[in-house]
């Protein structure tokens, strides 16, 4: 399934390559391609990286003054967001870092200080921040020091979650507190000692923290990507870009291979590095990607990785629905398929009941929640499987994508 051209267009200006080709191009665009280039930034969220590569153009290069203006103005905008997000950081890293609480930079605030080397490139959300679980209850005793509060309702168990989030009351700052890169929930062995004896020194504004390893900070960044189901858009593949441009000489090849396996992402690292090296020509060893290549992927796995994370235009603009279900019969091409499913998602077995209605797995109340079950699915699926038997084409589209995020997440390891 290849890319349209509008998103091969608007990975051109993303690659750190094809310069001429990218110059030739101008020549042929209209002020509605440009608007096109400029929602596809937003969404994926490349406003300021995509300014910054344009900016190397010069003067003379066709790029309309409206385009130059206003990605400047949203660049600029950024910018002082990311400034008060520092200025909220290097506060937080000043209190830490006075009462000795070892403390490592994560994600956005490494990212765009150390690898882009620019703060106003890469948007963040929050401040991600790692701490030893030993250190919680002091680093906490410090964060409600400098008037941070603990949001919402959150349980405070490091052996269920893996971070806490605090928020600057007025200030629209969100620290996250993590003990480790990723939730005990989720089927991995990522070891937080093995991060924090590889951590990196570095330095944000004078004040001396650590930061993820290369290997680590890459094992990370492709971790979440595909943790995310690649929903996130282009951005963490531009991130990936530049981790492997900084460190491309320094990159330990052979540890990122081992210790993808050591933590159980094997799949997650080959299929986003895959990505990154097609989208946006990062140097990534070929012979890598062979030693590290899933037994069972096969080359639609990456179709319906590259439809996710282009559909990020979809879920931004609030994008039909369909149910799974519907979907899965929808994908079924023979009568039998149809109804072995039907049957199959009406009468599941009772331990699956029991999870969707109030009943223990031997109650005869468990008889009647089938037939509540019927209800359900004929009141709550009718009108998308009637417009499936109509083989109305949007919804056949729509069910189609469903059916390659489910391979995907089962692919991944998620089902």
């Amino acid at each position: 399934m290849p890319l349209s051209r509008r998103d091969e267009r608007f990975l051109y200006f993303l690659r750190l390559d094809d310069r001429k080709l990218k110059i030739d191009l101008l020549g042929g665009l209209s002020d509605s391609d440009w608007e096109v280039f400029i929602e596809e930034a937003a969404r994926h969220g490349l406003t300021p990286l995509f300014y910054h590569r344009l900016k190397v153009f010069p003067p003379e290069a066709p790029i309309p003054d409206w385009v130059r203006r206003r990605l400047r103005l949203l660049y600029l905008q950024n910018a002082g967001r990311t400034m008060n997000l520092y200025q909220g950081l290097g506060k937080v890293l000043e209190v830490l870092g006075k009462n000795d609480i070892p403390v490592m930079a994560l994600k956005g605030a490494h990212l765009a200080r150390l690898v882009y080397g620019n703060i106003a490139l890469r948007p963040m959300g929050d401040l991600d921040l790692l701490v030893k679980k030993k250190d919680l209850p002091r680093v906490e005793e410090k964060l409600l020091e400098i008037g941070l509060a603990l949001t919402g309702t959150q349980k405070k168990n490091p052996e269920i979650l893996h971070h806490l989030v605090y928020r600057w009351p007025g200030k629209e700052i969100c620290v996250e507190v993590h003990w480790n890169i990723i939730g005990s929930a989720f089927p991995f062995n990522v070891d937080p000692e093995g991060l924090w004896n590889r951590a990196r020194p570095a330095v944000f504004d004078g004040l001396e923290i650590k930061v993820l390893c290369p290997e680590d900070l890459l094992l990370h960044l492709c971790l979440h990507t595909a943790r995310d189901l690649y929903q996130t858009g282009l951005r963490p593949f531009c991130d990936l870009l530049e981790v492997i441009r900084q460190n491309e000489n320094k990159m330990d090849w052979d540890q990122v291979f081992l210790r993808s396996g050591e933590w159980g992402i094997g799949k997650f690292v080959y299929l986003t590095l895959k990505l990154t090296r097609e989208l946006l020509g990062a140097s990534v060893p070929e012979d890598l990607l062979e030693t590290i290549r899933p037994h069972d992927f096969e080359e639609p796995i990456m179709d319906w990785a590259r439809e996710q994370i282009f559909a990020v235009r979809a879920r931004n603009s609030a994008s039909p629905f369909i149910s799974p279900n519907v979907a899965q019969l929808g994908g079924q091409r023979r009568l039998l398929g149809k109804v072995s499913l039907v049957f199959e998602r009406t009468f599941p077995s009772r331990q699956e009941m029991v999870q969707l209605y109030p009943s223990a797995s031997d109650s005869p109340r468990l008889s009647f929640y089938y037939l509540v079950r019927l209800r359900d699915l004929f009141l709550g699926h009718r009108r998308q499987v009637w417009r499936l038997l109509r083989r109305d084409e949007a919804l056949k589209a729509l069910a189609r994508q469903e059916n390659n995020f489910t391979s995907l997440k089962k692919w991944l390891g998620w089902e």
